[in-house]
């Protein structure tokens, strides 16, 4: 039975070429692996004295603003839909129709609401500005510290990306620990 050189050739090559190419993902894999490391979020937040509590205290604002104003929203919307309702509105009917089938009182009534409701939210803007300006002057500084002390230690380790733990932790199933660069940035940040 004669040996048919190309099937031979064909079915080496293919080999060849495949390792070839597990070998090259590999080595780039690995290659890429030396040049990151990863960093804790919440340990590096931690060290910093009061900037938790400060993120609580906004945090709790927002949520007690929010509450505020939905609770006068819904009331102030309750309020119209029983003016409203009163009246009895076709499905086709417009509130500028139904307004003139209204009492004067009961117009003056709505016209209030919705000025209340225009208040409410100028109130929400001035919550929201309020809001800003904390994070602006007690957050987004510190924020910019904890870029610059990762970044400096990324420069003195000779690391092309840096992650944060908690962002990539979901796919993860192993992570060198001798990549953890948290300590490092803590401490950096403290010669800051």
């Amino acid at each position: 039975m004669p040996f048919n050189y190309s099937i031979y050739h064909i079915c080496f090559m293919k080999k060849s070429i495949f390792l070839l190419v597990t070998i090259s993902v590999a080595f780039c894999l690995q290659s890429m692996a030396q040049g990151m490391g990863w960093v804790n979020r919440s340990e590096i937040h931690k060290s910093i004295p009061g900037f938790l509590a400060d993120i609580k205290m906004i945090d709790s604002m927002q949520v007690v603003y929010e509450t505020e104003l939905m609770a006068e929203g819904q009331k102030l919307q309750a309020q119209a839909r029983d003016i409203v309702a009163a009246y009895d509105p076709q499905p086709n009917e417009n509130l500028a129709a139904i307004k003139k089938r209204m009492k004067a009182s009961d117009t003056m009534a709505l016209n209030a609401i919705f000025q209340k409701d225009a208040a409410l939210d100028k109130k929400k803007q001035n919550y929201d500005t309020k809001l800003q300006q904390m994070q602006a002057q007690k957050i987004d500084p510190v924020l910019t510290k904890i870029a610059k002390a990762i970044k400096l230690v990324a420069e003195e380790e000779n690391l092309d990306a840096v992650y944060f733990l908690e962002d990539v932790s979901v796919g993860l199933v192993y992570i060198n620990p001798k990549r953890n660069f948290t300590q490092k940035v803590i401490a950096k940040l403290k010669t800051m």
